[in-house]
């Protein structure tokens, strides 16, 4: 608990009035934040004001800044939360920056471990605001019940709460997933907005299907980043009519006029919801999907999750006291990486591990107890089922074509292969442009009628000027549909069919391996069932394809060992 002159809690859309009150009255001020862009809005609001941030993004300036901090000549100092854990930059910034009389402190929802968007980080907060004594304080955030604003009093106290939360208009539409497209494309209409999924897949599909009838975008952090960018410059010039994202990216402030927000899948609580609608500032939430499809699992992809993760990784330092890099942790650990990022920060704030060069070391004993990783699991199951039991669905359903749904059936989308693999696996792990397959193609729907998808694989093929001559088929997958599928094809338009791989189970995939052991699953079972060339082009029949990785490996083995000079991917079904 922190003591300082004042505490005091707002709603986050009131911080920029808020700043330019204290500025005016010649307050300088400490802003600690989450969201990269905010200096942009405040140079929006008043050009003269003389602001400076200090990110992990710009680490090239921070002399720049320590300069003019020491000069006294800011107003506003941005600090990025990744600083909290950085001891170098932040006690620069404590001895420096004592003129600060104010400090604003960002999404303060993030400091709470129940809460859906926790960054451990902001754990580090009173020990910084100890080094500001004489300073104000006032906290902001988008959404907080009665229950979290009690929780804050354990890190700030007393607290002056002037936080008043704002209603959000939200319909929820109960609709099994493949037939999602139809009434999404209903509410776009002319409108600006945003769709929210929680896995990057689906996102980049789910784009992908949009864009066949709407100019829509992806963005999201397991994107290449010249494709992001491109997307979020298209955004903000209002190329596009929609954008999906993923509930863990932050898009900047200076996005368009946002009018709504669709939820693809259901959000973690009541919480999540409220956020990304006072964020964007829409007055309308819609809900698309049927909650009856979901469980609490489903919905946890990018939670903070106090599991027996925190307590492995201790095991695996105080077996390496030399210490271990993040890549050789995910090799010892299998595990979503971003999971293990976030794990890996949350210990740094408890001072159980430390940065040791390029990897990480014990500090100080520490491990959770099975009392406290229950304790969380029951907060994040209650909250979920409390947003489950409140949803109802709308009393005015759409009327469903269905004719998105029937042309989606038979529209091949583009899916891009990977071509960075974790290192160890072949002799180098950026995939050299010679040994990299074309883009692989994938069906978003499910269809039993092998006529019209082998219909549509052949105009898809003839859109490539693809002779079939040049052409030998197998299959990549131990489902008999598939399988069914390449030999159909192949009899039907006399392409050459050939068993080039052994059988491979690729339900394996279906669970979120990181990226090791990802590649480690598809290696254990990979076999090649020959040794001398076939035909140019060799096209694969799979399924599952948000498993990009599969294509990577094909073409890789295939195009290293020089058996074709060209792969082409199709899955059947995502």
């Amino acid at each position: 608990m922190m003591a300082t002159t004042t505490v005091s809690l707002y709603h986050q859309k009131q911080y920029l009035s808020k700043l330019v009150e204290y500025v005016n009255h010649q307050n300088t001020i400490l802003l600690i934040t989450s969201t990269p862009s905010v200096a942009n809005v405040i140079l929006n609001i008043d050009k003269s004001l003389r602001v400076y941030q200090i990110m992990g993004a710009n680490n090239n300036l921070y002399p720049f800044v320590m300069e003019k901090i020491q000069k006294k000549e800011v107003d506003v100092l941005i600090l990025g939360i990744e600083q909290l854990i950085n001891p170098r930059k932040l006690n620069d910034v404590m001895n420096y920056y004592q003129s600060v009389n104010h400090v604003f402190i960002m999404n303060i929802n993030q400091i709470l471990p129940s809460n859906f968007d926790y960054q451990p980080e902001y754990e580090t907060l009173p020990a910084v605001l100890r080094a500001f004594p004489q300073a104000d304080v006032s906290l902001f955030s988008y959404t907080l019940d009665q229950t979290a604003i009690i929780q804050l009093t354990k890190y700030f106290s007393p607290i002056n709460n002037q936080y008043h939360q704002l209603d959000i208009n939200f319909n929820y539409y109960e609709f099994d997933m493949f037939i999602r497209i139809e009434p999404l494309l209903e509410l776009l209409h002319e409108e600006s907005t945003v769709v929210l999924v929680h896995d990057y897949d689906e996102a980049t599909l789910l784009a992908h299907q949009i864009n066949q009838f709407r100019p829509c975008g992806c963005i999201h952090r397991r994107m290449a980043e010249v494709i992001k960018v491109q997307n979020q410059i298209h955004w903000q010039n209002h190329l596009l009519d929609c954008v999906v994202i993923t509930t863990d990216t932050i898009l900047p402030f200076n996005h368009p006029l946002i009018t709504q927000v669709i939820w693809a899948t259901m959000p973690v609580d009541q919480q999540q919801l409220e956020y990304f609608s006072h964020y964007f500032n829409v007055d309308q939430t819609f809900l698309l999907f049927n909650k009856q499809e979901i469980t609490h699992d489903d919905v946890m992809t990018h939670q903070f999750v106090m599991d027996d993760v925190i307590n492995k990784l201790i095991i695996l330092l105080h077996q390496h006291p030399e210490g271990l890099t993040m890549r050789e942790i995910e090799r010892y650990l299998d595990g979503n990486s971003y999971l293990l990022e976030r794990t890996i920060k949350g210990l740094l704030v408890k001072q159980a591990i430390k940065r040791k060069g390029a990897g990480y070391t014990i500090d100080q004993p520490y491990r959770l107890s099975q009392a406290e990783i229950d304790a969380h699991h029951q907060q994040k199951q209650a909250a979920f089922q409390q947003l489950y039991n409140a949803l109802v669905p709308s009393p005015h359903p759409f009327k469903i074509t269905n004719q998105h749904d029937d042309y989606l059936k038979h529209l091949p989308l583009p899916v891009a292969p990977k071509v960075l693999f974790p290192t160890g696996f072949f002799k180098q792990s950026l995939i050299d442009p010679s040994l990299q397959s074309d883009n692989g193609y994938v069906f978003a729907l499910a269809y039993d009628h092998l006529e019209h998808r082998i219909e549509a694989i052949d105009t898809l093929l003839k859109s490539l000027s693809i002779n079939y001559d040049d052409v030998t088929i197998t299959n990549f997958s131990l489902d008999d549909q598939v399988k069914h599928l390449a030999q159909t094809f192949s009899e039907h338009y006399k392409v050459e069919f050939k068993n080039v791989f052994a059988p491979f189970d690729s339900s394996i995939l279906k669970r979120k391996h990181n990226p090791y052991h990802q590649l480690k699953a598809i290696m254990s079972q990979f076999e090649l069932l020959i040794a001398s060339p076939i035909k140019p082009i060799c096209l694969v029949f799979a399924n599952h394809g948000h498993h990009f990785w599969q294509m990577g490996v094909l073409a890789k083995v295939l195009l290293e060992n020089q058996l074709t000079q060209r792969v082409i991917v199709i899955f059947n079904q995502p």
